[in-house]
């Protein structure tokens, strides 16, 4: 049976949550600005394009490090979705890869209720300077209809030899998709604000040598 019900008190058995990530292969992305975020690299950007105008807009940075080692880990903890991994949050089947088209699925669980996300990869990016001193990988996703909020999100890791230092970028822009986030509008926006800073920690303490 079709599960599409994104948020619930039941944590959804194994089972169910495999027959409902293959239904959402065949979806649709859930907003009409896909691949935006590769034009729109920065919070200014976004909250300037008056396309956006009806979206909430986040960027999150934080330094993980020193050194070009440092920022192979990044890559990996990127490629791994270490980003996600919070005692609240598992990415369903984590061993997906970061390509574009893949769908992934989020079930979060928090004040006694489980929230079941699907995700699509937009695009995957993998940039070097002419002469190899800075470096930046990351991809964005697009939520699909089984999705609490509608848009698109942003993860980048960069390097800088010249600094030797290592960053993590977020960058997103999101709205409600379903009647109980617009109407928890406030405690929607909270928790985003929550998992924004819990995904800036995972990826540091992961790249902690």
């Amino acid at each position: 049976g079709h599960y599409n019900m994104s948020i619930s008190i039941f944590k959804p058995s194994d089972a169910l949550l495999k027959d409902w990530l293959s239904e959402q292969t065949n979806e649709a992305f859930s907003y009409p600005l896909v691949r935006v975020t590769s034009e729109l690299k920065t919070k200014e950007e976004l909250l300037n394009d008056p396309r956006l105008q009806e979206y909430d807009i986040d960027s999150y940075s934080i330094k993980i490090g020193s050194g070009h080692q440092t920022y192979e880990l990044a890559v990996n903890a990127l490629n791994s979705w270490k980003q996600f991994d919070l005692p609240w949050v598992n990415v369903l089947y984590p061993d997906t890869i970061v390509s574009e088209g893949s769908v992934i699925g989020i079930l979060a669980r928090q004040y006694g209720f489980y929230a079941l996300n699907a995700c699509r990869v937009v695009y995957v990016f993998d940039e070097s300077s002419e002469d190899g001193s800075k470096k930046s990988y990351g991809f964005a996703y697009g939520t699909l209809p089984c999705h609490v909020e509608k848009g698109e999100a942003r993860f980048v890791v960069e390097y800088d030899k010249a600094t030797d230092k290592v960053f993590y970028h977020t960058l997103s822009f999101s709205s409600p998709q379903t009647w109980m986030t617009k109407l928890g509008y406030p405690f929607a926006r909270l928790i985003q604000r929550q998992f924004n800073l819990a995904s800036l920690d995972a990826m540091n303490n992961y790249c902690l040598l």
